[in-house]
């Protein structure tokens, strides 16, 4: 994985404002959101939660 936050990023984010840093925040958040898969097979998932039982 990347580093996200590299030494000139950190030295940015110093001296940032309150506008700066949350635009910078939702970025990273996208970023996440993006890499998730939003979908959800709830038969298979019932599967696996009804045989994961003791």
């Amino acid at each position: 994985m990347a580093e996200l936050l590299d030494r000139d990023l950190y030295r940015k984010t110093k001296r940032m404002d309150r506008n700066a840093m949350e635009s910078l925040i939702q970025e990273f958040y996208n970023m996440g959101a993006a890499s998730v898969e939003l979908e959800v097979d709830a038969d298979r998932l019932r599967q696996d939660i009804g045989a994961s039982r003791v």
